[in-house]
Formats: structure tokens, sequence, C-alpha cells
């Protein structure tokens, strides 16, 4: 049933109204109403409600203070009295009896309705009407508003609209900048009920918020929204309201410009525009933007108004000004109404009920109670069923919500609080700064990466990510061309690798100037490098101008760069290339809302109005780690003695400000760990990045300051609940990078501790070089850090015997990592340090590992020079064991030649050495060498036997590793002789144990040669879908002779399928990465490839191979050309004779 409470005309002066039941258009009696505008609040008041309303519900919360709170009680109590009057003057007689009747049925599809074309009347508070038996009726059931004045029908919705999905254009102007509304206040609530419960609605949000990307967005998309929601500022009359409010002159909507300044639209020109646009609903989340003056003389005057005649079905709106803390409960509540039910009323409903429900209002001195639940208004001149909206349910298989994201984007358990202001400076620089490179920096632990990690989903679940996210971790990073190469790879197609990189780049930049994309390149600080820190540059100049330049090239482009740094990066990216957003500390409401989700945990709320934890607040600046820091300390302590810990700590500080300030709250946390754990923290901050609570134990026992066994897990576990560290299994904790500058400051290791942090830390790197690399792998990771720093205070200490533990076994993890610069420099350091011991033993050990240096470098002759050095030591001691260690790495030095007469003669001498000794483990290493050398030689039942041989015993002595490595070697012999579902089984066996240990440079392997496989099987494909994966981690590695063995298979594979120009890119990569690491042989292959291609192609193309030849290749490579053309074109003479 619908009631209307029509304004029926004037009697002296007085308006007249009648309830008239819509279905059978049955009216009552017309009554004059008590004005809002003359009811008198409290005795004798001079002012009537309405005038006192408007600064109850605008002006009151400005000032709270002495009797303005007496009359804020008595605004709210006269708006009952006027709503009660009202009603009991309507409802009498038959129109009661219409009441009584729906109340009867629980208003179960009631609603009444105002209609009238008087501003005057439109302007009253109609939302107050009140009942002694229901209370407010705008809270029981739908009240709403309607123009008497004749408009016509509006057209009919468009026939594209969904009925199963609901879409929503949102639009957030905040033309003054940081202002006073977060600029996802509203928003973030609307899209986390969305995705909290999976439902099918798509939220755009218009990008930029001006009204001619408005005007455009409507005309590309006619037909396709359901609603547009206004968030930003509006207002009728000359008044603006206060701190805290939606506002702006009358009758309009605060837009930006193209430069983010104010541009205020009369509802004129919006009206024009949604004329064409046939809108079901608009939201309007301006204040005042459903106000209407009683002295306007056009009924359209307010911006509600104005829209219904522009053929809007439904507007929401406000009628005054509305405070962001009441905005946060309404806007959340009617959505989550209209999802569920597809009717605005009731949404409007529901979201009255929820502000009644939760009267609290942000204001001045914290919160007081408001009655604004009488703001919203719902405009609607239309039949509800004539614009009714889908009522959603969840959607099993899940809505597309824009493009997935990368796998690091991932939000953790904690969500992303806050930092409203940064993500509009972010949102503000994608639109507006030419730059394409926008860097994020920050303390250590500000959030950073958090930040990025937000960004990403907001524009995803907001309709900004157009294109793909990217993410690259610089940590892990060694090279430029693997950024490179990865782009390439997903945006360029797989062949677009092997070109070479200028024309690669060029091609790329091409790409990501014409779509939008994201590029995330997060802890750049790794890539270059922080002086005087740990953290050492792991890219080369080179590879920093080579991003730079990519970065300068996409200036103006569409793609966006968004980079995280602790440092400003200034020395290598200028300001014409990259845009600047510093990340501070936390502020406003948003600091409360991450304060109260700390101590959420200690089942704690903080008071706002309690001035200690104000002035506690005011000291930590805002940072994150630092209050999570001090207010976990509420378990133990009060506040009142936090904040004397802190002005104490404060004084005591250097530096600036803001560091002194952070340094203060760490010292106040620490205060009484110090007297519990002073040992333990005193040898934490000799560590940085990870640290082991057994390891700590040992260390202090070495420097005779025992501790009880739980104690320093017991300390652990204390700063991980502050956040300074995170468990990460076992005894193992990942430190925070502030946990170090703090220690060294409060809790400086004496000497004596120092020796006991470098003893162990040897003993612990002597150890780790003894085990298989597969094994010690995570130790190394977690510990590098520490191993550098103990090795660099050994020599300071003056402590040889860790000092030399400590360098090998950082020489070894390089090697093993194939940092093969870095591996040369600890062992000839390590040389130097033992030439004063008289150890010859020592000695050979490291002339044999600059062999194996060399060896992987494919520097053959200084390799064999390096082995022989340290095999003249061991044949003068006598040592055969070592020396038939050295004869092995000589019969391979010769195999990688292809001198396998040598090779074989080298692997007897070690043989017959292992077997004297029964040394099981070295046999069977030469046995599968062996092995290897039957099977260049296409001996394979010989190389099998081997095999068998070395498998024997590996699986014998449950030795995983080179078990893998011998079942790669026997899927290699099926595969020789085409059994590729034997060989597919071996490399299946390899590949699960190099994949369960994260032996990435050995899976390369067997990805290559399953991608042989799938190729020999004319699965293109598959083949290269496996070559790529291979190659990807190549070049991550940078394995140059890795790669160019797989671009060399991916020319042979591209030339199959007949597609010259990839082909000839690869095999030209190929070339020129055989011809860096110095494999003749393979580089034979590759140019002969080149060769047959030509040989190959048609007339019209083997100009442009030839081209392309000279452009890339050196004049002496040209030789090698025509000399394998020669060659093919005598073999195919022969063939014809």
């Amino acid at each position: 049933m619908e009631l209307q409470i029509c304004h029926v005309g004037d009697q002296n002066g007085a308006p007249l109204f009648s309830v008239v039941r819509s279905g059978d258009l049955k009216r009552t009696a017309p009554v004059s109403l008590p004005s809002p505008v003359s009811f008198p609040v409290g005795d004798g008041a001079e002012r009537g409600l309405l005038p006192r309303l408007r600064w109850y519900l605008e002006g009151y919360l400005q000032a709270p203070f002495g009797a303005y709170r007496q009359s804020a009680q008595a605004v709210a109590e006269t708006l009952q009295a006027w709503g009660g009057a009202v009603f009991d003057r309507l409802f009498v007689g038959q129109a009661q009896n219409w009441y009584q009747t729906a109340r009867g049925q629980s208003f179960r599809d009631f609603r009444i309705k105002i209609t009238s074309d008087s501003p005057e009347i439109m302007a009253w508070p109609w939302e107050a009407l009140y009942s002694r038996e229901d209370g407010y009726l705008a809270l029981r059931f739908p009240v709403e508003r309607q123009l008497s004045t004749a408009l016509g029908d509006p057209p009919p919705l468009p026939e594209s609209l969904p009925q199963d999905a609901l879409r929503i254009l949102y639009v957030i102007p905040r033309p003054d900048g940081t202002g006073n509304v977060g600029y996802r206040t509203l928003a973030k609530s609307l899209v986390g009920c969305i995705e909290e419960e999976n439902l099918p609605v798509t939220v755009d949000v218009l990008r930029p918020p001006t009204f001619d990307r408005l005007r455009q967005v409507l005309g590309e998309r006619p037909g396709y929204y359901h609603i547009v929601h206004f968030d930003g500022h509006g207002s009728y009359g000359d008044s603006a309201p206060g701190a805290g409010c939606y506002a702006a002159a009358e009758g309009r909507l605060a837009f930006e410009d193209e430069k983010g300044r104010l541009e205020a639209i009369e509802t004129t020109r919006l009206a024009q525009l949604l004329a064409q646009c046939r809108i079901p609903c608009m939201v309007l989340n301006a204040c005042q933007s459903g106000m209407m003056d009683g002295q306007a003389r056009d009924p359209f005057a307010c911006v509600a108004a104005g829209l219904l005649r522009a053929g809007v079905y439904s507007v929401v709106a406000m009628g005054y000004s509305l405070y962001v803390s009441a905005a946060k409960e309404f806007v959340p509540a009617f959505y989550r109404k209209l999802f569920e039910k597809g009717s605005i009323s009731e949404a409007v409903r529901a979201g009255r009920e929820e502000m009644y429900r939760q009267p609290q209002r942000s204001c001045v001195t914290g919160k007081l109670p408001l009655q604004d639940w009488v703001v919203p208004v719902l405009y609607r001149q239309m039949p509800e069923s004539d614009a009714r909206f889908p009522s959603l349910q969840p959607d099993c298989q899940g809505k597309e919500g824009g493009p997935a994201l990368p796998q690091e984007a991932d939000l953790g358990d904690y969500g992303f609080i806050g930092r409203d202001w940064e993500l509009q400076q972010l949102e503000r620089a994608m639109q507006h700064q030419p730059q394409a490179a926008l860097l994020i920096h920050g303390q250590a632990g500000s959030g950073k990466t958090t930040l990025a990690r937000g960004f990403l989903h907001w524009l995803r679940s907001t309709g900004g990510l157009q294109g793909r996210g990217f993410w690259f971790n610089f940590q892990e990073i060694h090279s430029a061309e693997y950024v490179v190469n990865e782009l390439a790879r997903e945006l360029l197609g797989l062949s677009a690798t092997a070109q070479p990189m200028e024309r690669k780049l060029q091609a790329l930049i091409q790409k990501l100037r014409r779509e939008a994309h994201l590029l995330v390149w997060d802890n750049l600080e790794s890539a270059t490098g922080i002086p005087g820190t740990e953290v050492q540059p792991q890219l080369p100049q080179e590879d920093l101008e080579l991003l730079a330049g990519l970065l300068k090239d996409l200036r103006g482009g569409k793609t966006k760069a968004l980079l995280t740094s602790r440092k400003k990066e200034t020395n290598w990216l200028p300001l014409s290339i990259c845009f600047r957003v510093p990340l501070g500390g936390l502020e406003g409401e948003e600091l409360w809302e991450y304060c109260n989700a700390v101590v959420r945990y200690l089942g704690l709320t903080l008071d706002r109005d309690n001035m200690t934890y104000r002035r506690i607040l005011a000291k930590l600046c805002g940072n994150p780690l630092a209050i999570r820091a001090i207010l976990l300390r509420l378990q133990d302590r009060t506040p009142e003695d936090l904040l004397r810990g802190l002005d104490r700590a404060f004084e005591g500080q250097e530096g600036d400000e803001s560091t002194r300030r952070l340094q203060a709250a760490y010292a106040v946390f620490g205060e009484s760990l110090k007297s519990r754990f002073l040992p333990v923290l005193q040898v934490t901050g000799l560590h940085e990045y990870c640290a082991d609570a057994d390891l700590v134990r040992e260390m202090l026992a070495a420097a005779e300051e025992p501790v009880p066994p739980e104690a320093a897990k017991s300390c652990f576990e204390i700063l991980e609940n502050a956040g300074f560290c995170t468990h990460v299994g076992g005894n193992g904790y990942r430190l925070h990078p502030a946990l170090r500058g703090y220690l060294q400051q409060q809790t400086p290791a004496p000497e004596g501790v120092q020796r006991g942090f470098v003893d162990v830390m040897g003993t612990f790197a002597n150890w780790l070089t003894q085990e298989p690399f597969h094994e010690a792998r995570g130790a190394y990771h977690a510990h590098l850090a520490n191993l550098y720093h103990a090795q660099r205070l050994a020599a300071s200490l003056g402590m040889d015997v860790p000092a030399m533990a400590l360098t090998e076994s950082l020489a070894w993890y390089a090697l093993e990592r194939r940092q093969f610069s870095e591996a040369r420099r600890l062992y000839l350091d390590l040389f130097e340090q033992g030439k004063g011991r008289d150890d010859a033993k020592n000695m050979a050990g490291v002339l044999h590992q600059l062999g194996r240096v060399a060896e992987e470098q494919r520097d053959f002759q200084t390799a064999e020079g390096w082995y022989q050095k340290s095999l003249a030591i061991w044949e003068k001691q006598g040592n055969e064991h070592n020396a038939a260690i050295t004869y092995h790495q000589l019969g391979r030095i010769a195999g990688e030649q292809r001198d396998f007469q040598a090779a074989e003669e080298w692997y007897q001498k070690s043989l017959a050495i292992e077997e004297k000794q029964g040394n099981e483990h070295g046999a069977a290493i030469t046995y599968h060498q062996l092995g290897v050398i039957a099977q260049e030689q296409r001996d394979f039942q010989a190389a099998e036997e081997w095999y068998q041989k070395s498998l024997a015993i590996w699986e014998k002595q449950g030795n995983e590793h080179n078990a893998a490595i011998t079942y790669h070697q026997l899927g290699r012999i099926a595969q020789e002789q085409r059994g590729f579902q034997a060989a597919k089984k071996w490399y299946q066996q390899s590949l699960a144990i190099w994949e369960k240990q994260g032996n990435e440079h050995n899976a390369t392997s067997t990805y290559h040669q399953l991608g042989v496989i799938a190729q020999e099987q004319r699965d293109f494909q598959a083949a290269e879908e496996w070559y790529q994966k291979s190659l990807a981690i190549e070049e991550k590695h940078g394995d140059e002779y890795g790669a160019a063995l797989t671009y060399g298979q991916l020319g042979v594979l591209a030339a199959k399928q007949r597609d010259v120009q990839s082909a000839a890119a690869h095999f030209l990569k190929a070339i020129e990465g055989f011809a860096s690491t110095g494999d003749p042989y393979h580089l034979a292959i590759a140019v002969r490839n080149y060769a047959r291609l030509l040989h190959t192609a048609p007339s019209s193309g083997r100009e442009a191979l030839r081209s392309r030849w000279e452009e890339q290749m050196p004049k002496e490579m040209t030789e090698c050309l025509k000399e394998a053309w020669k060659n093919m074109e005598e073999d195919a003479n022969d063939a014809q004779e």
C-alpha cells in the first residue's frame, strides 16, 4: 500500500494537506499542519525549528560546548515533537484506518510519499514523522518525496541493463586536496561489501573525476550503468558547512577540472547530460544535494529535484550537510539492502536505520550523538516497479573483477588500513603526471610494499586497472634483461625474448605506451644498494641505466611503473623520469583505525578523549611499527607510565626530530626487555634479516654469558608481538630492518659478545660448507648478511680461523649461486689469508675452487691452470684422495672441450684411487661422468651401464640430489634412442626432486629436455612452454650459456613451424651467447642452423636474413657463416650426385 501526503493548496497563508491512498485515489479532507519554520524550540524560543535544525545538523558539532549541548538536545526533542504533531493531524479518521491496516500487516510493502511542487514544503523535514506507537516512520518503512509538477514519463530504461548484476559509476572528486573527507572513506566500504560477499557488482571509479570525463564515459557506454554515485561536495544556498562535512554554492556539485582544481557544476548542466543517459538511479553523497530553500521559486532548484526532471527515476540525496562519520554508517547499509532486496526505497530506509542505531559522530571533542538520520532523502517520480534493481546473490563462480593480480600483491591476513591521502596522490599522478615512474619512498617498515599492494587492489576493484599488473621484487633480480624479457614474454609473445635488446626494448616501449599496464618494482634499494649497510647493489650501473632509459621512454604513455624504495633514488632517476610520493606516518582517522586494530588483540579500545593516549600518539609520529611496539606494552603498563618513558627516552636521542621520536619509542618498548634479556638483545643487534634462537644461545655461551635455555626464544616472542620480527619456523625469526639500528644504539654488544657471535658463525659457516647445497640453501638465504657481517667483524677482531671459515663458506655459496665474480673475489681473499699460515692443504683446496669458478665460466684454459697448481700440491703431499677429485675436474674440462679420450684417462685415474680407497661417493660421481663421455660418443649401452652403477650407489645412500642428476641423464639416453615415454618418466623423476629442493638451476635442464621431447613429438606449443620456463630461470640467474642453449632450441622450433623471422632472432641470440661463453662446438651448430635458414628461405626473404646478420654480428662471425654456407652447398651437391 502507498499513502501520499499531498500538498493541495493554501488557506489564509496556511498550507493544506490530504492523505491519498494510491490504489484507488481515495483521499481525506484537507488539513493544515504546523510549519517547522515557526514551530517553537523550547519555551519562549525566538527562532523556529527549521533554522535551528540546520544549526543542529551542520553547526553544533563544530563547537559542542556549554549551553550548546542543551540547545542541541532541545532541537532533537522538538524535531520529534513536530513529527508527532504532524502525524496526529494527518492520520485521523479514514487515514488512520488505512495506517492501521498497514500496521496490522507489519507494514509489508507499505510506503508514504510526500508530493508537492512548493520549495517551501519540500524543505520540511518530512522524514521525522513520528508515531507514539511506532516511533519514527522513516525507520519502519520507506518515506520518500515526489514533485507534483507534471514532468511526463521519463524514457524507458535501456534493455541492455542486466538483471543478474549491478553496475555503479562512482565519482570521487576531492578538489581541495586532502580536505577533511578521506579519498576512499565511503567507497572502500562499498567495495569491501562486494568482495566479502562475492556479489556480481561492478564498481567503476570515474578517472579523472571531471565533468567532461563523466560526459565521455556515459556517452561511450549508454545504457550500461544502473547507478551513478557522486561522493563529493555539493550545496544549496550561500552558507558552507564546517569541517568533516561534504560541502561546496547553490544547487551545484563540486567536480575537479583537468588540473585537479574545483569546478562547480550547476544542476542544469548535469541534468542536460543525464537526460540522454537513462540512468535509473543517482546517489548523491553531496551535502545539501536534496535541500530545498523555502524562498526558491523553482521546484527544481535543488540538485536532486533537477535530476528528476532529467529523467532519472530515483535520486538519493542529502537534505543537509552530512558528516563523514554519518556517511560511513549510511552508505554500507544502503548498498547491502539494495543488493539484498533490489529496492532503492528499502535501501534508503536501511541506511537511515543504521544511522539511528549508530548515532555517535566525530567532532572536536571526540564523539557525540547526533540525530542526523533525517538527512538522507529519496526523490522518486516513477513507481519503484518501473525501475526495480536485481536482488543479488553471491556468485559461486566468482565475479569478474578485472585483470588477475600477481601473487606478490596478496594483502595477507591484516588487509590494508588507511593511506587514503597517498592513494589519492598516486591516483592523481597516474592521471596528470607525465612521468611513467611513481616512487613511494620512506623508512624501512613504513608500509611501502603494503601501499603498493593496496593500490593495486583498489585499482582492480574499481575499474582502474585496464591492463595487467606485473610485480618485480628486486631482492631476487640480478639483471635488467630479466625484467625486460619477462615483460616481452608476456606482452609481445614468447619469440620476442630472442630479439636483440635494442629491438626488443623498442617494441616493448611501443606496446607499453599504447596500453595501460601497471609495473610494480618493489624493494628497489636492493638494485642500487644503501651505502653503509648490508644492502649491496645487485645490478651493475649499465643495468640501472637500461632501466632508467626504459622509464624515460615510457614518459607520457599509458603504462605506469610503481616503485618502492627506502631511498629517493635521485642519483639515477631524475624528476623528469620519476614522480615521488613520500610515505610518512598515519594521521587522523586512519591513525585511530590502525591503533584500535593493534590493541584489539589485547581486548582493548583506545579512548580518544584520554589525553594521555593523544600525547603518546603525538610523540610517535604515526609510525606504524613504533605505534605497535608501544601500544602492545599496554598489556602490562599504564598509559601514563608509557608516556613518562617516552619523555625520558626522547631527551637522550640524537638526529632529526622524526628519528629521535622513533628511537624514543623503541627505547620505551625495550626498557623491560633490557632488564630481562640484555645479553640476548646485544647479540641480536649483531644480526640482520634473520636470527636463530639456538644459535643466539650458543653465541652467548661462547661469550661466557650463558642464559636459560628458553630465554632467547622468549625474547623473540615478545619482539614478534611488537612487530619487530616474524617467526618463520623452527627457532628462526625474520628481523624487521629497523631492529638492528635500535639494538645497536640501545644495547651495543661488548667485545666478548662480538667474539662469541663470530665464533659460532664461523662454526656454522664451516658446517654449511660440508652440507649438500640444496640442503644448505635455506640457511644461507636466511643468514647471508649475518655471515658477511661476521666475516668483517672477524677481520677487525683478528680472529683468523673463523674469518677463513666464513670466507670459504661465502665463496662456496657464491659459486653455487653462479655469482662467479663474487666467488672469485672471495677465493682470492681466502688465498691471501692463508699465505702466512703454511697450510698447503687448504691452499690447494682454494686453488681447486678457483679452477671450478673458471670452469663454470667456461674459461677452460684458466681452469686447467688452477687445477694443475692444486694437483701439484696434492701429489707432492701424497694426498691421493684430493688428487682424485682434481683428476675428476680435469676430466670434466677435457670432456667440455670434446677431447673424450683425455677425459676418459683423467676419469680412470680418479676412479682407480676412489675404488682403491673404497670411496663409493667419489666413485659414483666418476661412474656418472664416464657415462656422460660414452653418451657424447653415442655409445648408449655403455653410458647406461655407467649411469646404473652410479645410480645404485646414490639410491643406496639415499642421495636424492645426485640421483636426480643421474635420472636426468638416463632420460637423455632414452630420448636419444627415441624412447620418449621412458625419457619423460626419467625426467619427471628428476624434476620432482629439483622442485622439491627448490633447485631452479638444475630444473632448467630438465624443463629444456622436456621441451625437446615435446618438439620431437610435434607438440610445438608444449615445447615452447617448456623452453620458456627454462629460459626465464636462466635469465633470472644470469646463466648466459644455458640461455644460449635454450635460444638455440627455440630457433629450431620456430624453423620447424616455418616462422623464419622468429627462428632467425633465436639463432642470433644463441650465437651471441655461445660466442660470449666460449663454446665453439655449440657456436658452430647455431651458425649452421642460421645458414640452413638462409638456404631454405625463399629468395625474397633471404636478403632480409643477411641484413639482419650484418646488423647484429661482428665481421669475424660473417666468415663463420660463409664457411657454414659453403659446407651446406657442398652437402647439397653431394646429395644430388
